[in-house]
């Protein structure tokens, strides 16, 4: 504080020393007599200085009827009562020192603004005219050569307008070419708005055992603007060490935003994770960035990166247990065409028509292979084969079981006087039912691939990490016959065999198809609402489920009760037996 008090006084001293440049010139007076509240002590050279020690007054009356009584000051102001001692101290150190102005004393002319532009301009115009009843000099020179401006810029504008007509000098030309050194060490020098370049101590409050306070200097800002701090003298609130954090929430990491706590400071947030599908890449973002359709957030929510391509692949669980499931039903279809190719002379394979047997075998083992189809990246040659290979096999397989039945029923159950019943259903009659029957499904499907074929398409959502790959059916309405056109050749199989249900057991097969084909429905009906229900590329994995669960029934309820007998039951494969058994449940 005491530097501070020294350096104003070298602003007034240098001040004074250009005061000859001043050329002054004859500027009369306004008459009038202020009686101004202040404080004077005269000198060889006087420092003129407006405060407003009060800071409130009592208005006059400025009716201009009568001259406008003295202002009444109220409400003392500390602050700048201590700016008035401050320059009576400056001035007062620099009286006592002769070595600064020899053979001069500076006195002090100091008013009270009270806060009030007329009080200052009357304050100002006092110390260039003085204060007495003669009204006009223009010989005399002003009584202060530079006056100290008040703290508020209005009042200070308001007397510099009025300086200016008096020619007394901002200070600022002068004090631009201030440079010097002080006996103590101390520089002294004013930059272009005539200030001082700021140099200052920096202090810790602290406070010892026994309760007093105390300031410790931790540090310096001088003159060249560099910051000097010595952190381990510090000593914070509580005496900690550790600097106290100063704001109520930490800053928000890459891949969350902020949230306003509600009735709260601004600074005061909550740090929300973005959403999936978004991110936010900067620390306190105010809000999360939703990634492109075919981007989606990492685990970090930072960083947009390219969604996963869905679909059954061979290397998963799931598409390796399907994969396998396939394969077994190919080779148990395999395992039961061997059997009857090795007794394809025993009554029980010849009795079920074995050719019509054979050919069933053959478009099961197409269907369980038709089902690999569905696993891996699809394709426009996959989605062809998923969805016309299926619906090919399995109409070709219910065909097959449709002229084995319709064989079943006319040799047990049809009495035509006069003809011969072999003849009116022949074998080559029964193939030509089967390509009949095969040829429509045929047609449809190749229909369908002309018109509107299947085709690979990506299903791109906002709210999924994935890209789902699928085969599109392209045709709703085709993919409706292909599948319809096989659950009308299931119904008439099950109609025909099950009215067939009660002719002789070891003769045919009524009561196996029947099963089967009940089998075959139910999967097939639970498999409508599943398809519709199933997300992403569960819903191909449901489809080929189907194709394998109706595959193995038609499998295991059709033939593995003819291999049980063949391998296991070789006494009832045999033409005696079997017509022992037929009499007895004639009778």
């Amino acid at each position: 504080m005491k530097f501070k008090q020294l350096l104003l006084g070298w602003r007034f001293l240098f001040l004074l020393r250009a005061e000859a440049e001043v050329e002054f010139h004859p500027i009369c007076r306004l008459e009038g007599q202020f009686d101004l509240p202040g404080i004077i002590k005269t000198g060889d050279v006087d420092i003129g200085g407006i405060f407003s020690v009060h800071y409130s007054f009592s208005q006059p009356d400025i009716s201009f009827r009568k001259v406008p009584d003295t202002l009444t000051c109220t409400s003392f102001s500390l602050g700048d009562f201590q700016f008035l001692q401050t320059m009576i101290f400056t001035i007062e150190e620099i009286n006592r020192n002769n070595k600064l102005l020899p053979n001069v004393t500076l006195g002090y002319r100091i008013h009270d603004a009270c806060y009030a532009i007329s009080q200052s301009v009357r304050a100002g115009v006092s110390m260039t005219t003085g204060t007495g009843k003669r009204v006009y000099n223009c010989e005399q020179l002003p009584l202060v050569p530079v006056i100290i401006g008040d703290s508020m810029s209005t009042q200070s504008l308001a007397v510099a307008t009025l300086l200016g007509v008096f020619n007394i000098p901002m200070l600022l030309k002068y004090l631009k070419l201030v440079n010097f050194t002080t006996s103590a060490g101390d520089k002294v020098n004013f930059d272009q708005n005539g200030d001082p370049y700021p140099s200052y101590d920096l202090l810790n409050w602290q406070k010892r055992n026994d309760g007093s306070i105390v300031f410790v200097p931790v540090g310096e800002f001088n003159e060249d603007g560099h910051l000097r701090v010595a952190e381990d003298v510090i000593m914070w609130q509580g005496a900690q060490k550790e600097v106290p954090i100063s704001v109520c929430s930490k800053d928000c990491p890459q891949g969350s935003r902020k949230a306003v706590q509600a009735g709260m400071h601004p600074c005061c947030f909550d740090c929300i994770s973005c959403d999936n599908g978004e991110i936010s890449n900067q620390t306190n973002s105010l809000d999360c960035i939703r990634c492109p359709l075919e981007y989606w957030s990492n685990k970090m929510s930072d960083r947009c990166v390219p969604k996963e391509l869905e679909y059954i692949s061979f290397k998963e669980t799931l598409g390796s247990m399907l994969f396998g499931g396939a394969l077994l039903g190919i080779c148990l279809t395999v395992l039961v065409v061997t059997v009857f190719a090795y007794h394809r002379h025993s009554p029980i394979v010849k009795a079920n028509n074995s050719d019509l047997s054979f050919c069933i075998l053959v478009s099961i083992a197409l269907c369980f292979l038709s089902s690999i189809t569905f696993l891996g990246q699809p394709t426009a040659l996959s989605c062809v084969l998923r969805h016309t290979g299926f619906g090919i096999t399995f109409a070709l397989c219910m065909s097959c079981i449709l002229g084995k039945t319709i064989v079943v029923l006319i040799a047990f159950n049809v009495q035509l006087p006069g003809r011969n019943v072999a003849s009116f259903f022949s074998p080559s009659k029964q193939k030509i039912l089967i390509c009949l029957c095969i040829t429509f499904q045929i047609i449809i499907c190749a229909t369908w691939n002309i018109v509107s074929p299947p085709w690979p398409v990506k299903r791109i959502t906002y709210d999924t990490s994935t890209i789902v790959l699928q085969c599109d059916a392209g045709s709703v309405l085709a993919f409706s016959l292909v599948l319809g056109y096989i659950g009308i050749l299931v119904c008439i199989c099950f109609i025909l065999a099950f009215c067939a249900q009660n002719l002789p057991s070891h003769f045919n097969e009524a009561k196996l198809i029947t099963f089967s084909m009940a089998i075959f429905s139910a999967v097939w009906i639970g498999f409508i609402p599943a398809y519709l229900s199933a997300p992403g590329k569960y819903l191909e994995a449901v489809e080929m489920f189907a194709i394998l669960s109706s595959s193995f029934g038609l499998l295991m309820c059709i033939f593995f009760p003819k291999c049980y007998i063949i391998i296991l039951k070789p006494e009832k494969n045999d033409k005696k037996y079997m017509r022992r058994k037929a009499g007895s449940e004639k009778k």
